[in-house]
């Protein structure tokens, strides 16, 4: 995939989570009680025993990631 910023070459990977499941949500909403993030985008997929994880690619160039949800 070629980067759509300096449309380089892109390195294909993948994010690692370690116990929970990626998330976002944006910068202007907070943690209810500091833990649970409400109303979030979950990102990948993992479970059970196995380790969260979201495809991601990469731009050295530009140090961009990018992520489908």
């Amino acid at each position: 995939m070629q980067c759509p910023y300096c449309h380089e070459e892109m390195i294909k990977g993948r994010i690692l989570g370690d116990r929970y499941q990626l998330k976002w949500m944006p910068k202007d909403k907070k943690l209810i009680l500091g833990l649970y993030a409400h109303d979030s985008i979950a990102l990948g997929y993992g479970g059970g025993m196995g380790r969260p994880e979201v495809d991601a690619d990469y731009c050295p160039r530009c140090k961009k990631m990018l992520v489908d949800v």
